[in-house]
């Protein structure tokens, strides 16, 4: 049988700039030498960089002699919107599916993300309310987190949305509800927050135990992102074992599967066993694709996914040790 192994070539940058492109805060410091960028509409401008579909939206970052900022800013309303027909004040920009959000932004403006393809968020806790239909559309977002900070989400702000919605704080205000009428968003509120009751199509509430997990029922949960995913632990030792594997960065047993992370493990996707674990884990460090049962991926992202390759991806090391006979492997490079 001959194998194929395509190879990935290996290019090391060295920075010697005292401002590096990731330390630069593109709204304090614009510099489009290290990718900053910005788009202004009708309602304000926001100051982005992009990097393979992942985007970081700044705000400002001094901070006076107190540690507090001395200044603020928001996401304007429409700002990164799709391209809808006969809407003013909109900016269009590539297609994005991670966005972190850095600096002293304290509000999603109205329409923001309408219909983008965003699958992950981080909302920082310096936000302090999302306006309406803020994330109206997000077919690809399956959870997100509202920090405590947040105290007012407006109408709709996740209409047409199937998405598990995390409140971590307990005095939040809401609009009519999460949707209108399009999607079935659920909303997670802490036990005894009545301002959640029929806010959303589905409503679950929680508590927080003693050693800090989150409980639905008889279930437990390591962390908020696992609660929205519905992937419980076994126990509370169990719950503390998960956290304690994932601070040491080794795989972890749930249920008697193995799982190499918390994403992971959010997304059901196990390991054939606990070797197997390690494997993935050692292949992703060097940049390789790793196989599980019959599958072979080229990145977490896409086992967690499913989306399963022809060929595994090498490091040039790794193929330099694997290839061996020439006769009974092809090497391409890429």
């Amino acid at each position: 049988m001959k194998y194929t192994i395509l190879v990935l070539s290996t290019v090391l940058i060295v920075v010697t700039s005292s401002q590096a492109c990731a330390e630069v805060n593109c709204y304090d410091n614009f510099d489009e030498a290290a990718g900053c960028l910005s788009s202004t509409n009708d309602f304000g401008t926001v100051y982005y960089r992009i990097n393979d579909g992942k985007m970081t939206i700044y705000g400002p970052a001094q901070k006076d002699e107190n540690g507090a900022y001395t200044n603020s800013a928001t996401i304007p309303n429409r700002a990164f919107c799709s391209d809808m027909s006969g809407w003013s004040g909109k900016t269009t920009i590539p297609n994005i599916t991670e966005i972190n959000i850095v600096g002293n932004i304290t509000s999603i403006g109205e329409s923001a993300f309408w219909a983008s393809k965003i699958e992950h968020i981080d909302i920082p806790n310096t936000v302090t309310e999302i306006k309406s239909n803020a994330f109206c559309g997000n077919h690809n977002l399956d959870s997100i987190i509202i920090p405590a900070s947040v105290t007012s989400i407006e109408n709709n702000a996740f209409d047409g949305t199937s998405i598990a919605v995390f409140i971590e704080g307990a005095s939040v205000h809401f609009g009519k509800g999460l949707a209108r009428t399009a999607g079935q968003p659920t909303l997670f509120c802490r036990q005894g927050i009545t301002l959640c009751e029929g806010k959303a199509p589905n409503v679950e509430y929680y508590t927080t135990t003693d050693d800090g997990f989150y409980q639905i029922g008889d279930k437990l949960y390591a962390t908020a992102n696992l609660v929205t995913s519905g992937a419980a632990c076994d126990d509370a030792t169990n719950c503390q074992a998960i956290l304690e594997a994932v601070k040491q960065g080794k795989p972890f047993e749930v249920g008697g599967k193995y799982y190499a992370t918390l994403d992971l493990f959010a997304h059901g996707a196990a390991c054939t066993n606990k070797q197997n674990c390690d494997d993935i884990l050692a292949a992703q460090n060097v940049g390789a694709s790793f196989k599980v049962g019959s599958r072979i991926y080229n990145s977490m992202e896409d086992f967690a996914k499913g989306n399963y390759v022809k060929y595994r991806i090498y490091t040039v090391e790794e193929a330099n040790r694997v290839a061996g006979d020439r006769n009974t492997v092809t090497i391409r490079y890429k």
